[in-house]
């Protein structure tokens, strides 16, 4: 099941996606794009609950970025639901989340 997504925030509002978890299958992300209006933000995912991969408050910025990983994202245990949070940039400024992911045993 392919999970891909774009989202953009409202403005001065964090843009999360969400992948549900579903029992027995994990959650493999294996690209991110980000980028915002004006202003600049950090970039979390929280797997199961517990922050595992944080980048810093300046990382997004209105220069379109690409994150990947050697070998994909892989959430912590079978089931965990994966959400994936770019912070508010500042007033009037928006954001840009593309997600490239999957689920499978």
């Amino acid at each position: 099941m392919a999970l891909n997504s774009s989202t953009t925030s409202a403005a001065d509002t964090a843009n999360a996606v969400t992948i549900t978890g579903i029992p027995g299958l994990r959650v493999f992300i294996y690209r991110l794009d980000v980028y915002t209006s004006a202003g600049d933000a950090d970039l979390t995912i929280t797997d199961g609950g517990t922050v595992t991969y944080r980048l810093p408050g300046t990382f997004v910025t209105t220069t379109p970025t690409a994150i990947t990983w050697t070998k994909p994202y892989e959430s912590n245990a079978p089931g965990n639901t994966i959400i994936v949070t770019v912070g508010t940039a500042g007033a009037a400024n928006t954001s840009t989340l593309n997600i490239q992911a999957d689920q499978y045993a």
